[in-house]
């Protein structure tokens, strides 16, 4: 019974040091949130384990939350969404809202939104026609529902094109 328990005892260490390696394996490539991690490593060690070894990488800063919403907000500007479509990515994520709120304040969504513009507008305007003509009204929809579809609010919308139209002449 005795040596039972002990090798159970090591079973048990293994597991756990399998399930510590694979979380770093997972974390060397690239940021998770609790939630992903969580539930990647869940798939494989239980829900027991799983939690254990997510709470030892928080303990070890391997995790971060903070670090997880930086990338992915970069990763959305990149992408060319704005803030309700990075806001719904951390809600999903279970990202705190402190931190979201945070990461929301300190990218400049306007510029994005501007850029966005700079970059999709002109396929929306003039498409076969004169190119120095002024955009209609059903050109500017256009534009304001791919900026909205993407996850820029109805205000940030206005003051783009309010911006794109002082830099260009549209």
């Amino acid at each position: 019974m005795r040596q039972t328990n002990h090798i159970e005892q090591k079973v048990l260490e293994q597991d756990e040091q399998k399930a510590y390696e694979y979380a770093l394996k997972l974390l060397t490539r690239r940021e998770y949130s609790r939630k992903e991690l969580y539930l990647k490593l869940k798939q494989r060690y239980g829900h027991e384990l799983a939690a254990e070894t997510l709470q030892h990488c928080i303990r070890a800063n391997l995790q971060s939350d903070e670090r997880y919403t930086q990338m992915l907000a970069r990763h959305m500007v990149y992408q060319g969404y704005g803030p309700i479509k990075f806001a719904m990515s951390c809600k999903s994520q279970n990202i705190s809202s402190e931190i979201s709120q945070t990461i929301l304040q300190e990218t400049d969504w306007l510029e994005v939104c501007v850029e966005i513009m700079r970059k999709k507008a002109p396929r929306y305007l003039n498409e076969g026609e004169d190119a120095q003509a002024k955009p209609d009204f059903a050109q500017k929809q256009k534009i304001m529902a791919m900026l909205y579809r993407r996850g820029f609010t109805s205000t940030l919308i206005s003051e783009a094109l309010e911006a794109y139209a002082r830099k260009t002449d549209f």
